[in-house]
């Protein structure tokens, strides 16, 4: 009786620890997603540089583009900035 019960115990508590452990790991990567938060850069063409904004942007498509009041902003990539960016939902 004694080993059945370990027969049947220890698979069963793998399988929970397997599923709480997927589910914790794809809530993580939904958090981290929607705190998707980036410096946004409008590209300076005196300086001919990307210049930052000190506007705080979301990578995350809200269907509002992310602006400085006058200019769109976009996401530094290297030397870059083609990348749009949104507004932060409030």
């Amino acid at each position: 009786m004694k080993n059945l019960k370990k027969q049947v115990f220890l698979p069963v508590a793998a399988i929970a620890l397997a599923l709480g452990g997927a589910f914790m790991t794809s809530a993580a990567k939904v958090n981290a997603a929607s705190n998707a938060q980036v410096p946004g850069y409008y590209y300076d063409n005196v300086q001919l540089e990307c210049r930052d904004a000190g506007v705080e942007c979301s990578t995350i498509d809200t269907g509002i583009p992310c602006t400085d009041g006058t200019r769109n902003l976009f996401e530094l990539d290297g030397t870059m900035c083609e990348t749009p960016l949104y507004q932060i939902p409030q």
